[in-house]
């Protein structure tokens, strides 16, 4: 909630707090700044406070009536922004799918304080929602408003778009339900079902199987059932079907509702989605097997990977894939929590996943959202992972150039003994490297440039102290050394992506447009291939990549660049796409094989949404010369 978040942080101080500190906090443009101090003092107006602008110095909160301010921050916590349109949309949603019959949109605005007018613009936004769930927005003059659909989109829709979020008020009729629902009987009931009949389940899962349990019930109450005309097949395996009437019979006890057979099919659908059996058919498991094998060596030749011989990757992927070809197959995805911290960790994989995602749909015709894309993401991060573990320990012997001596050459060696831990580590002087011609180390690390070569043997520069983030940067770049040695290709170093003719200061404010330029740029440049304009774009769509703080990161769907590099565009004025700020865009363009140097990309991007002072340099820089200077301090 924007206005929450303006008044928590004036109120954090006595001083006032500028409007660049309070953009970059925020993460809004200037103009958006002065708009959202205008709507809260409106709301501050009727509840004993006032936001003021002192000259030079910036906004400042003053509180003229303590009472009707502490009773606004205790009835507005956890409520929704209404100058945000997103969540605004999705209060209205809230609001009509709860119902059950036509509402009037009068009755809408004055239950939920919003005007008549701007309920009546939300409602496009409102019909593009409905649309992905299959429903349809009915308008009937004096009546109202009401969705229209089958059953199971409508509580799709529900679990998705309604009570998955924090900010939303449920009505009163589903809050009075919820309260009195016995969600931990239900949970140990369902877990205690399916380990009877040896199905595993995940607790993300088994928490979305309760849920769904709770709207069937809520909707089952108002005469809202699945139809048999949705067909919901019933040649589900007996063991699904045994533990949805075993539900059904809680259902029918505590309730007094005789679920229809349709009901119980629907339900064991989303319980054979979300579970897998410990003893798959041999038959069926080598389908699959034999499927997935082909789409991992597809990607292999795609991405210069060697995903098709980890066979933990495959198995992982194998029990992964047989509940979520079933989920694909009743349009019954799984949501992810985590979606977005795993993006921010791991955008190199969520290139793999997505590809592995369009293998899928041309495979079987299923589309992947993009939570289930997540959790695919993960397992091929924990391949990655692995595969960086076994190359450190492949290390035998390293030297360490550390011309300090003494302690501090001893404690850097105790500390990489941590990290190489096969590895016999010798430290000496640059005065002494003559006694490694004849038998050279598997690996160099120094403290200061060296200018010599050691017959292809890796040189990698370290700091004097190693503290948490240097150790992951070593790891890291030993990674990407061993991958361009086994590969033999030509990787650049990160700061070397960066082109003069790829850099510039616009005053643009259409963010796709200006994708759409940059990639176009790069065609004609001879740096990307025919088709990136359109792989950028449909990626971006997909799934954003704006950062925080104003950085964005777009890439194609593939790695298939002719040339390595990152086109930099600074925004003369932040621009705002999707309820985001954006101030410079990287984007990026990256051979096939180079994944290890497009995570070196993502954590640098990290870096810089992380250091206040340094973005607002480089936001300020007026040519590629002042930006790169500024960008030094972390290549």
């Amino acid at each position: 909630m924007r206005i929450k978040k303006l008044i928590q942080l004036l109120h954090s101080t006595e001083q006032p707090i500028s409007k660049n500190v309070l953009m970059g906090k925020m993460g809004l443009a200037e103009s958006s700044i002065r708009k959202l101090v205008r709507d809260t003092n409106e709301v501050g107006n009727k509840n004993g406070f006032g936001i003021e602008m002192v000259r030079g110095k910036g906004y400042i909160l003053h509180v003229k009536s303590q009472a009707l301010y502490d009773k606004y921050n205790v009835d507005s916590d956890g409520c929704c922004d209404i100058y945000n349109r997103e969540q605004r949309t999705h209060m209205i949603l809230a609001y009509i799918l709860q119902a059950n019959e036509f509402v009037a949109i009068d009755t809408i605005a004055e239950s939920l304080e919003i005007s008549r007018n701007t309920i009546i613009k939300d409602l496009n936004q409102v019909e593009e929602l409905l649309y992905e769930y299959h429903l349809k927005l009915v308008r009937k003059p004096h009546y109202g408003i009401r969705v229209q659909g089958e059953e199971g989109d409508y509580r799709r829709a529900i679990s998705k778009l309604v009570w998955r979020e924090d900010y939303l008020l449920p009505t009163s009729a589903f809050n009075e339900f919820r309260k009195t629902f016995p969600f931990e009987e239900l949970r140990d009931l369902l877990k205690e079902g399916l380990l009877s009949a040896d199905l595993m389940v995940n607790a993300v899962a088994l928490d979305n199987i309760a849920r769904h349990i709770r709207i069937l019930v809520y909707r089952a109450r108002r005469k809202n059932f699945i139809s048999s005309e949705q067909q919901y097949p019933s040649e589900h395996e007996e063991i699904y079907i045994q533990v949805a009437e075993r539900i059904s019979d809680w259902i029918g006890i505590n309730y007094n509702i005789p679920l229809p057979k349709s009901e119980v099919l629907f339900l064991a659908a989303h319980i054979a989605g979300k579970t897998s059996l410990e003893n798959i058919e041999p038959e069926e498991k080598e389908i699959f097997s034999e499927k997935l094998r082909a789409i991992l060596r597809e990607l292999d030749e795609e991405f210069l990977t060697e995903f098709v011989k980890d066979s933990v990757l495959h198995n992982d992927l194998l029990l992964h894939m047989l509940p979520l070809m079933k989920r694909l197959y009743y349009n019954m995805q799984l949501e992810n929590p985590l979606i977005d911290e795993i993006y921010s960790k791991y955008a190199n994989v969520f290139v793999i996943a997505f590809r592995f995602s369009e293998l899928i749909e041309k495979e079987y015709g299923f589309i992947l959202s993009r939570d289930e894309a997540g959790y695919v993401a993960i397992h091929f991060a924990a391949h990655l992972e692995r595969r960086k573990r076994m190359t450190l320990e492949r290390y035998k012997r390293i030297a360490v150039i550390c011309e300090t001596g003494g302690g501090s050459s001893q404690l850097l060696r105790l500390k990489l003994e941590s990290v190489f831990r096969n590895a016999y580590i010798v430290t000496t002087s640059t005065n002494n490297l003559q006694q490694f011609k004849e038998q050279l180390p598997e690996l160099f690390l120094s403290t200061i440039p060296l200018k010599e070569s050691f017959e292809g043997v890796p040189i990698i520069q370290i700091k004097h102290l190693l503290d948490d983030e240097e150790i992951r940067r070593i790891k890291e770049r030993i990674s990407l050394e061993r991958s361009i040695s086994v590969k033999q290709l030509t990787v650049p170093m990160v700061k070397d992506l960066f082109k003069e003719n790829l850099f510039k200061v616009t005053r643009e404010k259409d963010y796709l447009q200006l994708l759409r330029k940059s990639s176009e740029e790069m065609v004609q440049k001879g740096f990307a291939i025919e088709g990136f304009v359109e792989s950028v774009l449909e990626r971006e769509n997909k799934f954003s990549t704006v950062y925080n703080h104003g950085i964005a990161g777009p890439h194609p769907m593939k790695l298939e660049g002719l040339k390595d590099c990152i086109s930099i565009t600074i925004l003369d004025k932040p621009i705002e796409w999707q309820d985001k700020r954006i101030e410079i865009i990287f984007l990026i363009n990256l051979r096939a094989g180079h994944l290890f140097l497009h995570r070196e990309i993502s954590r640098l991007l990290l870096q810089i949404i992380e250091n206040t002072s340094l973005r607002k340099r480089l936001t300020q820089a007026k040519n590629y010369r002042e930006f790169m200077l500024e960008l030094q301090v972390l290549l």
